[in-house]
């Protein structure tokens, strides 16, 4: 649906610190993550803090939404990363982010011109290895035209 993490395309990221958004988040140990409003063919952002300085942060969505019933049990393994996510399968990893020396790692994409109208969950993991991987909040948006 995003489709924001595209090879080849230089435009549709780009890694920088800001502070963006206001989080409407379901709260998760670990991380947390914060992003701007979706509009169809605009530019959002998706910042995390609380990252180890260095460390790969991987963006994922769903727009199967949330299952508030499940919230830290996981029912969305996302392959390659052995941790699962509070976002409903499909989960989509859409891109990804290095934090910086202060522990935040930012994300900016472009949201599809033609991305539905609809509500959809975001959250971030950072993969760790040995079962201490950590994950952020979930954010719960609705993309708008």
């Amino acid at each position: 649906m995003l489709g924001l993490h595209k090879p080849g395309d230089v435009d549709s990221l780009t890694m920088g610190c800001v502070t963006p958004g206001m989080p409407n988040g379901v709260e998760a140990a670990g991380l947390k993550m914060e992003m701007t409003t979706l509009f169809r063919g605009q530019r959002a952002t998706w910042t995390v803090s609380g990252a180890r300085p260095g460390e790969r942060v991987y963006f994922a969505y769903s727009d199967a939404g949330l299952d508030s019933r499940i919230i830290g049990i996981g029912p969305t393994h996302l392959p390659g990363l052995n941790l699962d996510v509070e976002i409903l399968p499909p989960g989509t990893i859409f891109g990804d982010a290095v934090a910086n020396n202060n522990g935040v790692a930012t994300l900016r994409g472009r949201v599809p011109i033609d991305a539905p109208l609809e509500n959809t969950a975001f959250q971030a993991v950072a993969p760790r290895g040995g079962g201490a991987s950590v994950k952020s909040n979930v954010e719960l948006r609705d993309i708008r035209n």
